[in-house]
């Protein structure tokens, strides 16, 4: 694992100038590969490229990067790992026989077959998480592509007349030319959400490359700075559209999903350094875990995190869980000092705002593997692929519910907020403000976004009232199923795993110098689970039927059946009681008129009530205390 950064200039500078530059941009994120920093330039042509390791496969000086193509034409950073590296050479090869490998890194290999068979054919044969940057020598052209799932990230943009790009956005802020202008825009879908959706940013000007897509850059692209429309290889919406696979059996389809599962886990366990997997407790996890101890001669390392609330701890049943497996396990439980204890330098780790609690105990976790491992296998995503989320069995009821409601009855709300002129902070003007908001509903994406927002008129907090991007009813991202349960399952795959679950991974880990892969991510996984039968995911209401039929052959079902808790944190409680000064100093008066940019009386009106036991989640008050500290330390 690593962390790549770069320039294109279109003024002439100095030498030194460059190689300042540079090494400023690539120092900034040295924690996401400690081993080794390098660094390339062409000063004629005004590129940089920067690289920083964690050396995981070919430990040697041969996997160095940047790293120069056999024919001398290209130069390529990467980060990520490609898993089927060694069925890739074996391709090469039979196809233009042997040849003389200057090591056996991955990067040596995707880069040779970049050469040859060129960067779509190339990603089209990858099984990888990936985000690179290829500069074509012949051409003078820069190459950025990011795996199919975006489980790695990349951030690219203008400054002036520069072009920047990184795996995190605190390299391109050392750009000696960074303004970095807050995107109310975008601030405005972080409220709802908690998290920037691909392919914005906090920051006008600066994007996140979609995933599964590579862009092709030009000097002349960046004099007139308008890029190109990135190339789509994969598309998992396409995927999701082609409907269901003809009838398997059962037995076959339980066979069929344990096998791909269990390569998938295969090709994420190949390592020249120490591997683990965090253990929650719950099924996803769980299964991952009991797939690597089969296949282990070895106890398998485990890793947990408790909390001493009871209604949140999922530690004991993890605990449960290694013991029946029989792994090497280590638990840790988070008190609320020791999560305040790292709570201030979370935005230094996340570079936009970012809002899912859990980030807590993911950095903790992370960091107390990181002193056993450098890699750890995790079990994310399973919820989505095989219906995991309670929200699936409910929220097609109420759209059901809703659609018996004549129109005027929404109307009739909206005109009794008219003429009450309920206050914002009253706990019955919002819930009648939500309820208005979701009988309006005129489909079932608008119903799903409403259900799932934190706050339903973000932009009555904001002072700029710019209405958030239209990402959710983007044509390139919806898709019209027979199922509502399963577009709910296919949008959760392309925003919240994405921007959120990945996200959060991402920069947990890598602060902590700690690889993490996620085998439920394998794209094979993805397009079976896709063409399963809705059914084999949720029978008579139950979630991820398949995958409890498969761990029950590994851990009896009387451990596993209890209710669903998530990998959350008592936030609204601690708000309340151990953070309420530090919370406060975040949203104090003078603070938010300074910073003018949300409404202060209602920000302030909603922290009070919160605060008093009124009916403001914990969660939305985290979204506004996050962008305060994210916004302090920018």
């Amino acid at each position: 694992m690593c962390g790549i950064t770069g320039f294109i200039n279109l003024t002439n500078n100095k030498k030194e100038s460059y190689e300042e530059t540079l090494n400023k941009m690539t120092s900034s994120i040295i924690h996401r590969g400690p081993d080794a920093q390098g660094s390339w330039y062409d000063e004629n042509k005004h590129i940089g490229l920067g690289h920083v390791r964690l050396s995981i496969i070919d430990l040697s000086e041969a996997g160095a990067q940047p790293m120069k193509s056999h024919c001398g034409r290209y130069v390529f950073i990467y980060n990520g790992e490609i898993y089927n590296y060694k069925d890739i050479k074996s391709k090469i090869e039979s196809e233009f026989g042997k040849i003389e490998w200057k090591g056996n890194s991955d990067t040596e290999v995707v880069l040779y077959a970049f050469s040859i068979w060129g960067v779509k054919k190339t990603l089209e044969q990858c099984n990888g998480m990936y985000a690179f940057a290829l500069w074509d020598k012949k051409e003078e052209k820069l190459t950025l592509g990011r795996d199919r799932m975006g489980q790695k990230p990349l951030y690219y943009g203008f400054v002036d007349n520069h072009f920047v790009f990184g795996s995190e956005l605190k390299s391109l802020k050392q750009h000696p030319s960074w303004k970095g202008v807050i995107d109310t825009e975008s601030l405005d879908i972080y409220l709802r959400t908690g998290y920037v959706p691909t392919p914005y940013s906090i920051y006008e000007g600066v994007n996140k490359l979609l995933p599964s897509t590579f862009l092709e850059i030009c000097k002349e692209d960046i004099a007139n700075k308008k890029l190109k429309d990135p190339i789509e290889y994969w598309s998992i919406k396409h995927i999701y559209e082609k409907g269901k696979s003809p009838n398997i059996s059962l037995s076959n389809n339980l066979k069929n999903v344990e096998s791909i599962l269990t390569d998938a886990i295969e090709k994420r366990s190949i390592s020249d350094v120490p591997l683990g997997a965090f253990l929650s407790g719950g099924y996803d996890s769980s299964l991952i875990v009991a797939l690597m101890q089969k296949n282990s001669e070895s106890k398998v390392n485990t890793f947990s995190i408790g909390f001493h609330e009871d209604k949140f701890n999922e530690a004991q049943y993890a605990k449960q869980v290694a013991k029946i497996l029989g792994t090497n396990h280590t638990e840790f439980y988070l008190n609320s000092k020791d999560a305040m204890n790292i709570i201030p330098s979370m935005s230094e780790h996340y570079d936009e705002p970012f809002a899912d609690s859990s980030q807590i105990p993911t950095f903790l976790v992370s960091k107390m593997a990181r002193e056993k491992v450098t890699v750890c296998l995790s079990g994310d995503a399973g919820d989505e692929l095989f219906g995991g989320y309670n929200r699936y069995n409910l929220f097609p009821k109420r759209w059901e519910e809703i659609q018996k409601y004549p129109r005027f009855i929404s109307n009739s709300v909206d005109s009794l907020l008219d003429k009450t002129n309920l206050p914002f902070s009253s706990s019955i003007g919002k819930k009648i403000t939500r309820l208005s908001k979701i009988l309006k509903a005129k489909d079932r994406y608008q119903f799903y976004l409403e259900s799932i927002s934190e706050i339903n008129n973000p932009s009555s907090l904001l002072i700029n009232k710019k209405a958030s991007k239209s990402f959710f009813s983007d044509p390139n991202v919806l898709v019209n199923l027979d199922s509502f349960k399963e577009e709910m399952m296919y949008l959760d795959l392309r925003t919240f795993v994405l921007d959120d679950i990945l996200v959060k991974i991402d920069r947990a880990s890598m602060a902590n110098s700690l690889e993490v892969r996620n085998p439920f991510l394998d794209h094979r996984l993805i397009e079976y689970a896709a063409g399963l039968p809705l059914d084999y995911k949720i029978k008579d209401g139950q979630s991820k039927w398949i995958l409890r039929q498969i761990l029950y052959q590994y851990v009896p079902k009387s451990i596993m059946e209890r209710p669903k808790a998530g990998f959350m944190v008592p936030i609204s409680d601690w708000l309340k009681n151990e953070y309420r000064d530090w919370a406060g100093d975040l949203l104090n008066e003078s603070s938010l008129r300074k910073q003018g940019i949300f409404d202060v009386d209602k920000v302030r009106s909603l922290y009070k009530l919160h605060n008093n036991g009124g009916n403001v989640s914990g969660a939305l008050m985290w979204h506004l205390i996050s962008f305060q500290s994210w916004y302090n330390n920018q």
